[in-house]
């Protein structure tokens, strides 16, 4: 093997769909039933096999087996999401794989299909395990080795690991999301232009520029200032759904026309404090107003 190269057991970090996580957040210990506070998934970790979770993804190794196997939570998806995402390539700098065969089914509510391509420039194979968790989303868990390494072993572990899966949250129901997310929503930005109206009965209002400024109080930073008021420029209106839970799920907007954008969403927690008054979504931390 070149000096520059690197087996799949020695990866130190592997990506979602969305790019290479950095920061290194907690180790799962091997053989036991976990909880992850953030998403509520509860799982057993395979005994012999330890990791850590890095922004999100959780990745496992056994110095017994080649390979690893990483775990990946996408709130946002559907059933029907998920499927059209397993035949898409997984990419990032250091990994194309490519869907080959078809979707099987892999136990209850599992589905499954096998990836071929390149990790770090060596010929790579893997087997993806989809699994949809109403209030959760879609729990996705890979099996990823050196082509000609992979093993029963590996894969054993990764289908068992994703059967194991559950979550400790329970799903609300839309109107009683609907009743909790209606007001006047802010994004969090002292150059914030973002204003949006979420009203009881499924309508919203958004608007992207606004021409009045005004000041809101935000349990983290205080007083903030921000260009919010009422005279938006690119007004849209239209229907919102959310679903999932209060901790995390996806808001759902419908235009007049049709056309449907969606976001994840997550509560905003610091230092084991969760406010409920601020959100995450699509990525910006949210305010609710009043």
């Amino acid at each position: 093997m070149d000096n520059n190269e690197r087996s799949i057991d020695q990866v130190e970090i592997m990506s979602s769909k969305k790019g290479m996580p950095k920061k290194v957040e907690k180790s799962a210990l091997p053989g036991t039933e976990v909880t992850d506070p953030e998403s509520g998934l509860k799982a057993t970790i395979p005994r012999g096999w330890d990791g850590q979770k890095i922004q999100g993804i959780l990745v496992l190794q056994n110095p017994a087996v080649q390979g690893i196997i990483i775990v990946i939570n996408q709130a946002g998806w559907t059933e029907e999401q998920m499927r059209a995402e397993m035949q898409n390539d997984i990419r990032d700098p250091s990994m194309v794989l490519s869907p080959v065969g078809e979707i099987t089914e892999r136990g209850t509510d599992v589905l499954s299909i096998t990836y071929e391509g390149t990790v770090n420039g060596a010929p790579a194979v893997a087997t993806g395990f989809c699994k949809y968790i109403e209030g959760a989303g879609v729990v996705i868990v890979a099996a990823i080795a050196s082509r000609g390494q992979s093993s029963l072993q590996l894969e054993d572990a990764a289908s068992s690991l994703v059967q194991s899966i559950t979550t400790t949250f329970q799903p609300e129901t839309e109107a009683d999301l609907a009743s909790f997310f209606a007001g006047t929503w802010v994004r969090i930005s002292l150059n914030s232009t973002s204003r949006m109206i979420l009203n009881p009965d499924g309508t919203y209002t958004d608007d992207s520029e606004s021409t009045y400024s005004g000041k809101f109080r935000n349990e983290t930073y205080g007083v903030q200032t921000g260009y919010w008021g009422v005279a938006g420029q690119n007004r849209v209106a239209g229907q919102w759904i959310a679903r999932g839970t209060k901790q995390r799920g996806v808001l759902v907007l419908i235009a007049p026309d049709g056309k449907q954008q969606s976001f994840n969403f997550t509560v905003h927690v610091e230092k084991g404090k969760t406010y409920w008054n601020e959100y995450y979504i699509g990525g910006n931390l949210y305010s609710k107003q009043g």
